[in-house]
């Protein structure tokens, strides 16, 4: 646990300083209409890169940065690696009304964006581009679902990170 912890923190960290590195804008795209409209804009406008140094410098791009691709690069895509687009997922979920939360997978090496409906209660993923098309009953039905849709293994340790839009 020690060992979690002080990864996370390091990742944190490495963020902060990297923080102000990047271009930044304050424009927003528009809040989607629902989810459907929503999963067609990160499957259109987000692509999954590795971090630097072939992923070992691990950081979280800045909301405000990721916008800026959007709206001020040639292509207009937001690039970044799992724990990019699960952070833009929950930012533009919290917009929206839903709950949201990273939720990091140590034994996968991977970061999904859950969130609840508040309506029905019930929760769903987003894995980099990919919504799980799926309403789970718990957040934790919801983690094991991303992990039986597709990855091998067993859930192993997690960290849920609960997400408030202006922390992003």
């Amino acid at each position: 646990m020690i060992l979690l912890d002080s990864l996370i923190h390091l990742r944190k960290i490495v963020s902060t300083l990297l923080r102000y590195r990047y271009d930044k804008t304050t424009v927003k795209p528009p809040i989607p209409s629902g989810i459907d409209e929503l999963v067609l804009f990160m499957e259109d406008r987000c692509v999954w890169v590795q971090d630097p140094l072939w992923g070992l410098l691990d950081h979280i791009q800045p909301v405000s940065h990721m916008n800026y691709q959007l709206f001020f690069t040639i292509d207009r895509k937001i690039k970044g690696d799992c724990d990019d687009l699960a952070s833009y997922a929950a930012w533009m979920l919290l917009r929206m009304g839903y709950q949201a939360y990273r939720i990091n997978l140590l034994a996968h090496r991977h970061v999904i964006c859950v969130f609840k409906d508040i309506g029905t209660g019930k929760y769903a993923w987003f894995s980099n581009q990919l919504f799980s098309g799926v309403w789970y009953r718990s957040l934790l039905d919801s983690v094991k679902g991303w992990v039986a849709a597709g990855s091998s293994g067993t859930l192993g340790p997690y960290y849920i990170e609960i997400l408030e839009e202006d922390e992003l």
